[in-house]
């Protein structure tokens, strides 16, 4: 077991927090800035101002953007298109697609938030909607068509397009609330029209509009219009949106950080420059939130190891000033330690793992501190395979990652190879079904399934965790857990929406387990069985008076030691057993074979 404690408050600790400090003071006081106007002198014909790349967006417009989150922002194309439509009324009624995330959660600029003006979008595609809170509030009120999708469905749809491509027949969404059998389906307020997922047979067909514009921030150009990705936290759908768009006789409109020189250029392009029609340069653009692309974070970057728990910690202190993630308590700990427990129990060695946000992150933070954190891979929805998943609001990176690739290729690797996923939950039912993707009835209370759907339905193992109750507490006190009832239980005997079909799942042969503060649950061919039940907690007092159709095994659950519970000598397996004869493992980098769209397995050397 690897010594990696979180650090007290010590000489480098207060330094963290110094230097977090002055990142913010720095970043701060621009993050609305943007010149559109600016361009290059001298340059290709191919680059032009934001004021212009906004005007060759035609009204009616299907405009395909990427990143995920924070990452990958084109915050000035944002601005651009927002304010001419202030000032003109145009481009009006466009259909917008957007996997990931995009939003700032009603805080952060330079965010598909930004063009929340009624009639500038007509309909939004997405696969999460809990960072859009404006995009949210236009549906409610009826001003903005809201389709919801799972991300690895939207990803391979945008990448189908480039073949000629529309419609896509798969298990993925399956009894979930995305089949109009049991929810319904992709319209997520009255007045959207029809699904985008109806049933086929035993499956769903998904279909997508035609992409007319792909728009979106890659790191660099060079001076005769090629892009290049090197630099990027992670490459989502950047090249899957500029081959569909081209396919569709449509544009590509890049906005990029800056333009290397003939001695700064890597050995290829990742896209040329008969593939782009407009590039807008912007010295703002950002790696990722609070980061400048001119400044990247090296440790981001394949190859790389500059720190990286001390990164980690960093990025810690950086979500607490900004309130983008919450404090974890000493439950939560023992809630990652019993799932990280869990989780190496069924991993081999080489197989790959998808961490969720939230308090799987923490799962990620307690598996990385062992030393069989070696012999397995992470990986994340936004195309990163490898490193320790980045928490909070830099989550979709990882830190020294071993490549980047398309969010299209991990979903087709998460189809066939996913060992075990670990993710979050809202709330869980006797049944074994899952909702994550909403909060209360009504619109403005969507979280969005995000990549959920897609990542559970290839899982061979899953592992859910969370609190026992919302908004109550718990103690840890001498190693022993009390449970405080106060607020609603998660286990409830129907969830509000199905984003996770127990049934389906137990069907399919998938091991589950829901891990919180009261132990671990097994879903089975009768429900749910307390497989194992943490010190302190009273099977009567704290788990049957909320679900008395739960399972105890005879002779009872596994009784957790208190090292799970305080960490005290707590210790994870050093190595896993051989892979299975046959079965795929995420091998070496360069054994990865990358499709058609780019993959970056080596570090670029840092910009000036």
């Amino acid at each position: 077991m690897r010594t990696n404690q979180h650090p007290v408050v010590t000489t480098h600790r207060i330094a963290d927090w110094l230097w977090c400090g002055l990142h913010l003071a720095r970043w701060l006081p621009t993050w609305k800035r943007y010149d559109p106007d600016y361009r290059p002198r001298d340059a290709a014909p191919v680059f032009v101002s934001a004021r212009t790349a906004a005007a060759m967006i035609p009204d009616g417009a299907v405009v395909a953007g990427a990143g995920l989150g924070a990452h990958g922002r084109a915050s000035t194309l944002y601005f651009a298109i927002r304010d001419r439509y202030r000032a003109r009324r145009h481009p009006a009624g466009l259909t917008w697609i957007h996997c990931g995330g995009a939003g700032g959660r009603g805080r952060l600029p330079g965010t598909l938030d930004d063009l929340a003006e009624p009639g500038l979008l007509d309909t939004v595609i997405t696969a999460h909607t809990q960072t859009v809170p404006a995009l949210r509030h236009l549906g409610a009120a009826g001003d903005l068509r809201l389709h919801l999708l799972p991300q690895g469905v939207l990803s391979l749809l945008i990448e189908a397009q480039a073949q000629g491509v529309s419609t896509q027949r798969t298990s993925v969404g399956v009894g979930t609330f995305m089949d109009t059998r049991v929810g319904p389906g992709s319209a997520l307020c009255p007045g959207s029209g029809r699904s985008l997922a109806e049933p086929d047979g035993d499956a769903l067909r998904y279909r997508l509009p035609l992409i007319d514009v792909g728009l979106f921030f890659a790191p660099w150009a060079d001076r005769e219009g090629n892009v290049y990705f090197e630099g990027a936290a992670c490459l989502t759908e950047m090249h899957d949106i500029a081959m569909a768009a081209r396919a569709n006789g449509g544009k590509v409109v890049v906005m990029v950080a800056g333009i290397l020189s003939d001695s700064e250029r890597p050995c290829a392009p990742a896209l040329p420059a008969s593939a782009i029609d407009a590039i807008v340069v912007s010295r703002r653009g950002e790696q990722t939130a609070s980061v400048p692309q001119l400044r990247q974070w090296n440790c981001f970057l394949p190859g790389t190891d500059p720190g990286t728990r001390r990164m980690l910690d960093r990025i810690d202190i950086l979500d607490r000033i900004l309130g983008t993630a919450p404090a974890r308590g000493r439950a939560d700990h023992a809630v990652a330690r019993l799932a990280a427990t869990l989780l190496l129990a069924h991993i081999r060695r080489g197989e790959i793992v998808n961490i969720g946000t939230g308090l799987p992150e923490v799962v990620a933070r307690v598996l990385a501190d062992s030393d069989a954190a070696d012999e397995f891979c992470f990986s994340l929805e936004s195309g990163v395979l490898g490193g320790i998943p980045a928490p909070g609001g830099m989550f979709g990176a990882a830190l020294s990652p071993r490549s980047l690739h398309s969010s299209s290729w991990m979903f087709h690797r998460y189809r066939t190879d996913l060992a075990v996923a670990c993710l979050g939950m809202l709330e869980f039912d006797r049944d074994g079904n899952v909702n994550v993707s909403r909060t209360e009835p009504g619109v403005a209370n969507s979280i969005g399934p995000g990549g959920f759907i897609d990542i559970t339905d290839g899982a061979r193992t899953i592992i859910f965790v969370g609190s026992w109750r919302h908004g109550g507490s718990c103690e840890v006190n001498g190693g022993r857990i009390r449970i405080k009832p106060v607020g609603s239980p998660k286990l409830v005997a129907r969830v509000r929406e199905i984003t996770f079909n127990g049934r389906i799942a137990r069907r399919r042969g998938k091991t589950v387990y829901y891990v919180t503060t009261v132990g671990a649950f097994r879903l089975d061919e009768h429900g749910l069985t307390l497989t194992h039940i943490m010190p302190g907690i009273d099977i009567a007092r704290d788990i049957l008076t909320v679900d008395p159709t739960i399972a105890v095994p005879v002779g009872g659950p596994i009784r957790i030691g208190s090292e799970i519970t305080t960490g005290q000598g707590f210790r994870l397996p050093d190595h896993l057993p051989p892979p299975e004869i046959g079965r795929a493992t995420s091998g070496p980098a360069e054994q990865v074979e990358s499709g058609p769209s780019p993959v970056i397995a080596g570090s670029p050397e840092p910009r000036p």
